[in-house]
């Protein structure tokens, strides 16, 4: 079984070596504020608490993973963007704040997480169906 590694995006470096064998590969980027070790760990607690039989669950493991690995990514980037909006606000630089998010922001960040929960449930879908083929379902 091939080992999959995060690829690790450089911040001034360009090198997005991420885009040059990213499509067959389930590992995640890893941005600035996170590290290769956290996905590492992240990765082992949700293979620890599915514990896969095989390779076709292995990979549906994997990819639980990911999704959740990138569900949390959201959960940070709004709180950044409202940790933003809010600094705008006390500096007198952001108008009515009214709504903690711009619209645009909020509506990508909702579409986002709605794609990535459907993958999640997905995958634990097809996980949870296999087993239960397995066990004379």
């Amino acid at each position: 079984m091939s080992e999959q590694r995060a690829v690790v995006v450089e911040r001034k470096g360009r090198r997005w070596s991420a885009l040059q064998h990213g499509l067959t590969t389930v590992a995640p980027v890893v941005t600035p504020w996170e590290t290769l070790e956290e996905w590492e760990a992240h990765r082992e607690r949700v293979i620890d608490d599915l514990k896969p039989r095989g390779e076709v669950e292995r990979q549906l493991v994997e990819r639980v993973a990911l999704q959740l690995w990138r569900l949390r990514r959201v959960q940070v980037a709004e709180a950044a963007a409202i940790g933003r909006r809010m600094q705008e606000a006390a500096s007198g630089g952001g108008g009515n704040v009214g709504y903690l998010l711009r619209e645009d922001l909020a509506d990508r960040l909702v579409r986002y997480e709605a794609h990535l929960s459907r993958e999640l449930y997905r995958a634990l879908g097809v996980l949870t169906a296999m087993r239960e083929v397995g066990n004379g379902g």
